[in-house]
């Protein structure tokens, strides 16, 4: 499993966009960036967008946009449960403190 660490970009090409040597198909792109199920579907649905027998344009970018709602719940779910605000979250948290007399 790679380890990932956020970096910035200076806009020019930034390393993680590179590939890695051995990749041959989606799954080992998928793999490689230590994706969870939504966002292998989502990646998947975007790689094959209308090109599949299966799945016209419209059915792959409403499964793009059932897997993403489902990430995003689940990042949100995250937050509350663990009382922390992820950095891509927009909630402000309100600690509640005792009142003294």
């Amino acid at each position: 499993m790679n380890t990932l660490t956020q970096t910035q970009s200076d806009g020019s090409t930034a390393d993680y966009y590179e590939l890695p040597f051995d990749a041959c198909e989606l799954q080992d792109l998928i793999s490689y960036k230590d994706m969870n199920a939504q966002l292998g579907e989502i990646f998947r649905a975007a790689y094959r967008y209308g090109q599949a027998g299966h799945s016209d344009k419209l059915r792959d970018a409403k499964k793009i946009k059932y897997y993403i709602e489902a990430e995003i719940e689940r990042l949100e779910t995250y937050a509350v449960e663990t009382k922390k605000v992820l950095p891509e979250a927009s909630h402000t948290w309100v600690i509640p403190t005792p009142l003294f007399d």
